[in-house]
């Protein structure tokens, strides 16, 4: 019993514990973790805790599961607080292929191991790992095929948020998911080739016709001329396809007046063909003959009014005309009758100088009309509806000198204005800003030149510019240093955006210093602006970006710095 008087016998007794695991000597190993134990009463320099957890692991060698877990539950007596019980449980609870029990023991430890504990990270990890087994488990031992045990309904329903392509791939899934895909909702009522890059054959498009039952959405882009003119001849034939409600056509390359849509009741129609023209006269036809069509956008539209032409329609609601090339249109011998309208988009359109065109284009009938955008378009001057919400003005020229008061509206539903790259700023819109309440306008986008910066700073003093929450101003150099007052008067401005401006950073940094509610100024090609602008701002918490572009590289290349 020499041993018995040494205090550092638990200690080499673990280590030749160790050593013969090891070698894989297991049975040794056992042999002297437990003369470690023996021992402990008299050496107390290592916790029960550590000999028993040895002894656990030499057990889980041995596959000796339930005397492992013997000895996990008295290391649990000894400290309810220490991990390494809990852990040791749940890992044999696991191996015994009892989750269940496992995620007991976890849990229970997650509720008395305090966070300190060097080993409450592990607890935590072995709790998620077998979590995630217990999921795996159930998915894969319950796995049943859905459309097998789902009702048609909801399959259905789940079909519906996937896109026409989408279920393209579910018909190879399996012969009973061909059956049940290819009887739905997308692949029974709809044609869909949307931005596909390989060649669509008349092949491809016949198998996809066998399938629609009933033929209710076309969606076709960038069909080849044998493809496009083969699904344009099968439309013709109307009667066929009674139900067709939505006609998208994209990139064809065929002539979109030749197409039977008059035949139709759509709801909704877009044609864009490239370079080929969208004929007026034909957009005018289509717009009488569906008296149930909701949307309608054209593009490359071409060509001019006849002298009593007129584009009407009692059901649309979104009107989009756009042109590459001027559309010549004589306002003063047409008329524009859509009475549910909400969206006009029109681009590239310019008016017939002769000497009875108003040049004119009014919009005051259109009572339901909420938003208005003119793009690249050459006119007199626009009569603009009270009910607009939304107003952009880009890249036109208005050449009215003078405007009627009388004709200019109070915009007092107008929520953002947004007047870009205009030669001449619209006397309409400054005529009927002045008369617009504040309170609604929250956000405005303006471009400034020599010939308008007079005009803009008038807006500027406006009532309803001290509410904005928005404020964008392109070219500011051209406003006055005493017309930036009114920026600091705009007591709700919320962000703010200069571009092309030059000393603009002492206007910022007092801004933000004065302004309480601005939280975001951002500065696209302002080279005089330093950088330590946006630290500063940042403690005060206002966020700040600078864009420099087009700022010469050494190689001679052009870089963009974003800070």
């Amino acid at each position: 019993m020499a041993l018995s008087h040494s205090p550092k016998r638990v200690k080499p007794l673990l280590e030749n514990c160790l050593e013969a695991v090891r070698r894989r000597d297991y049975t040794l190993a056992l042999t002297a973790v437990n003369d470690a134990l023996k021992v402990s009463d008299i050496d107390k320099s290592m916790s029960l805790i550590q000999i028993l957890e040895h002894r656990v692991a030499v057990y889980l060698r041995l596959d000796r599961l339930d005397q492992a877990l013997k000895d996990a539950k008295a290391m649990i007596r000894l400290d309810p607080k220490d991990a390494r019980g809990y852990i040791r449980a749940g890992v044999i609870e696991r191996r015994k292929n009892n989750k269940i029990a496992a995620m007991r023991f976890l849990e229970y430890g997650l509720k008395k191991v305090p966070d300190s504990d060097a080993n409450h990270g592990l607890l935590v990890k072995e709790m998620k790992e077998t979590a995630d087994q217990m999921r795996t488990e159930i998915v894969l031992s319950q796995a049943k095929d859905p459309l097998v045990v789902l009702p048609l309904e909801v399959i259905e329903i789940i079909l519906s948020f996937l896109d026409y392509r989408s279920n393209i791939r579910l018909l190879r899934v399996s012969k009973s998911w061909n059956k049940t895909v290819s009887s739905s909702h997308p692949l029974v009522d709809t044609l869909a080739f949307p931005n596909t890059t390989k060649q669509i054959t008349p092949k491809s498009l016949i198998t996809a016709l066998k399938r629609c039952r009933t033929l209710r959405t076309v969606k076709v882009s960038r069909l080849p001329g044998p493809t496009a003119e083969y699904l344009a001849q099968t439309l013709s034939h109307w009667e066929r396809f009674p139900a067709l409600q939505y006609f998208e056509w994209r990139d064809a390359k065929f002539y979109p007046c030749l197409l039977p849509m008059t035949q139709y009741d759509l709801r909704v129609i877009i044609v864009g063909c490239g370079n080929i023209p969208t004929p007026i006269e034909w957009i005018r036809t289509v717009l009488q003959s569906c008296r149930s069509l909701e949307i309608a956008k054209f593009q490359n539209v071409r060509g001019r009014f006849a002298a009593d032409a007129s584009l009407n329609s009692s059901s649309l609601r979104e009107l989009e005309l756009h042109s590459t090339n001027c559309t010549y249109l004589a306002y003063d011998r047409i008329s524009l009758e859509f009475p549910q309208l909400k969206v006009l988009s029109c681009k590239g359109i310019s008016y017939e100088s002769t000497p009875t065109s108003s040049g004119t284009l009014d919009l005051s009938h259109m009572t339901k009309l909420r938003s208005l955008d003119i793009l690249g378009s050459r006119l007199l001057r626009v009569i603009l509806p009270a009910s607009l919400r939304q107003l952009s003005l880009v890249s036109c020229v208005f050449l009215a000198q003078h405007m009627d008061c009388a004709l200019c509206p109070a915009l007092n539903e107008l929520q953002e204005l947004r007047v870009l790259n205009c030669d001449y700023f619209p006397l309409f819109v400054l005529s009927s800003v002045q008369k617009t309440s504040p309170g609604k306008l929250s956000k405005c986008s303006v471009t400034v030149n020599e010939d308008v910066a007079q005009q803009v700073v008038n807006m500027m003093s406006m009532p309803w510019f001290q509410s904005l929450k928005y404020l964008r101003i392109v070219n500011a150099n051209f406003i006055s240093a005493d017309a930036f007052a009114y920026i600091k008067n705009c007591s709700a401005l919320e962000e703010l955006c200069f571009e092309q401006a030059g000393a603009i950073g002492v206007f910022v940094s007092d801004l933000i210093r004065e302004t309480g509610r601005l939280r975001k100024v951002t500065l696209l090609h302002c080279p005089n602006v330093a950088r330590d602008i946006i630290p500063w701002a940042k403690e005060r918490g206002v966020e700040v970006e600078i864009h420099q572009g087009d700022m010469p590289a050494g190689n001679g290349r052009r870089v963009v710095e974003s800070y």
